[in-house]
């Protein structure tokens, strides 16, 4: 929080004087603030600001607007309200992100009461700022696993007796929540037909405000994608951080620059040892680096879908083997009724 300079601060080098004050706040942990009643003056707050907030000194902001400034613009319409409300009730306990000026986000928590006086009078506001950080980010990575094993679960058993007039859009279901989970721009399949030696972009899921590349991207011949296949066949994954940083004249770098994408993840579906198509995730707004999570769930994937579609196809040849089988034997039958009815048929005389 961004304040006032410490020197013009009333009652702040007092406080500062006052052994028992220091001992207290020394050893309450965090960093304690004082403000006055009226919201304009920093009474006093805890040097470690510093380290905090991540500046050197304190500005001439008032104390909201300081505060306003550094908080997250996804935070700050939320805190805001909270604090108005705080205003009313005298109570204040959340935890939100602030942007320090080096651009890092860091998670604080944050309460803060009423002081009154012996005639109940407000006199001023304090609080206590924490730095959570640390422990959010080992939540958020620990509720991220739990997430993806339930996600991975749910596609495991959705696929294993999935019947083949359900895979069409059971895939465009996945593609859709996966490509949420993961906060993608652009999930999608792309299907490699060999008899036709073409590219066929099949599912695709896009986040809001980012462009569909389906209808364009149909009947794409190899030689656009020849280093991807290359790439593909070689290694689980083929990844591009960041697209601007391609050479100028690879044409790999031409064709993502003209779809807008800035990042991007593949990895194979390879079928019995042959190539039959990707499946993928862009960045399209930011560059984004790929993390174990994503290419553990791409590849979990991928192995599910060709995996299905295996099963469904020896489902379907097990029900044609069994048709013939059927067939077979109603010739079989229809045979050895004509041969016992003309067997029981006496013979004509012939001269």
């Amino acid at each position: 929080m961004e304040t006032t300079s410490q020197a013009s601060l009333p009652h702040h080098n007092e406080l500062e004087n006052n052994l028992n004050f220091r001992q207290i706040v020394n050893n309450i942990g965090g960093t304690f603030w004082l403000l006055s009643a009226d919201l304009n003056e920093i009474l006093y707050i805890s040097p470690n600001y510093k380290q905090l907030f991540g500046i050197q000194q304190l500005t001439d902001l008032p104390p909201q607007e300081a505060l306003d400034s550094i908080i997250h613009p996804d935070d700050r319409e939320y805190i805001a309200q909270k604090f108005n409300s705080f205003l009313h009730t005298g109570k204040f306990t959340e935890e939100f992100r602030i942007i320090r000026p080096d651009g890092e986000i860091r998670w604080i928590s944050s309460s803060a009461f009423h002081v009154y006086d012996d005639q109940n009078q407000l006199i001023r506001h304090a609080g206590l700022i924490h730095d959570i950080t640390e422990s959010k980010v080992k939540d958020q990575k620990l509720r991220f696993q739990t997430q993806l094993q339930e996600l991975l679960t749910k596609i495991s058993n959705t696929y294993i007796n999935l019947p083949a007039d359900r895979l069409h859009e059971t895939l465009k279901e996945s593609v859709h929540d996966l490509g949420e989970f993961v906060g993608a721009d652009r999930f999608y399949i792309y299907e490699y037909r060999p008899d036709e030696e073409l590219f066929y972009n099949t599912y695709e899921w896009c986040n809001e405000g980012i462009d569909s590349l389906m209808k364009s991207m149909q009947g794409i011949a190899p030689t656009d994608m020849d280093r991807w296949m290359m790439e593909h066949r070689r290694i689980d994954f083929y990844i591009v951080e960041d697209v601007a940083a391609l050479r100028d004249n690879d044409a790999l770098k031409t064709m993502l620059l003209a779809q807008g994408v800035k990042s991007m993840i593949l990895v194979p579906l390879i079928d019995h040892g042959q190539y039959t198509g990707f499946m993928g995730i862009d960045a399209v707004r930011t560059t984004k680096q790929f993390g174990e999570e994503e290419k553990q769930l791409l590849k979990i994937f991928a192995q599910t879908v060709v995996s299905a579609r295996q099963r469904i196809r020896s489902e379907e040849a097990l029900a044609k083997a069994l048709e013939n089988a059927n067939e077979s034997d109603r010739l079989k039958s229809a045979f050895l009724a004509t041969i016992s009815h003309e067997l029981r048929t006496p013979l004509n005389h012939i001269p």
